[in-house]
């Protein structure tokens, strides 16, 4: 579905490009199965992992958000190390990750998993090789990846999809979730003050309020 709605707004750029958006990161889920030593019940942690949001024709990408999905955000450290034999040791936003244009892609996610207990693990996600299509004539956004024990000689890269992964207490797994692609849509701009709060890496712009030209 998601590439389908990706095609969709790249033929739609060719006719009405200031009505569409860049490639986003897409989908991705993953999903750890396995059994509680402490409580010694069965648990399944499913979580839909946010990435960038694609640039639109006015502004920048949002970043961190889920892409062509509705009711679904990312689960909160609290939830995941509460309920589930997980911790999280790193989640950020991966600066300059976007696709650089006009307007930038939004950033993707680092999200850094210790597992405290053996596991089954599966992901299902995209855009692996292939990086989110700038619009427009804008960058590609950075590609995700998916590492088991990242930085230890037993190191695993995984492929886009994958099922039934034997995790082990005190295995790490790494999920770098896509960002997103740019816009360089030729519409007249001015570069505005970025906010303390954003990542610094993002260049934001705003629409003057005259008549944009191509």
């Amino acid at each position: 579905m998601h590439a389908l709605v990706d095609a969709v707004y790249d033929a739609l750029s060719n006719i009405v490009p200031d009505r569409v958006r860049a490639d986003g990161s897409g989908s991705r889920s993953i999903i750890l199965g396995g059994r509680s030593t402490y409580t010694g019940k069965g648990y399944v942690q499913y979580e839909i992992i946010a990435g960038g949001a694609g640039a639109r024709a006015s502004k920048d990408g949002a970043s961190g958000i889920t892409v062509n999905q509705s009711n679904a955000m990312i689960a909160p450290v609290e939830i995941i190390e509460s309920e589930f034999p997980t911790r999280l040791v790193r989640f950020e936003l991966i600066e300059d990750s976007g696709g650089a244009g006009r307007f930038r892609g939004g950033l993707g996610i680092r999200r850094e998993y210790l597992n405290l207990e053996d596991a089954r693990f599966s992901i299902r996600s995209m855009k692996h090789v292939i990086p989110p299509n700038g619009c427009a004539g804008g960058k590609t956004g950075r590609t995700g990846d998916i590492w088991i024990n990242p930085d230890r000689d037993n190191a695993k890269r995984l492929p886009t999809r994958y099922a039934d992964y034997p995790l082990q207490a005190g295995d790490v797994f790494r999920s770098i979730r896509p960002a997103a692609a740019a816009m360089a849509i030729r519409l007249r701009v001015r570069p505005s003050a970025c906010s303390s709060t954003c990542v610094t890496a993002m260049s934001h712009w705003k629409l003057p309020s005259a008549t944009t030209a191509w």
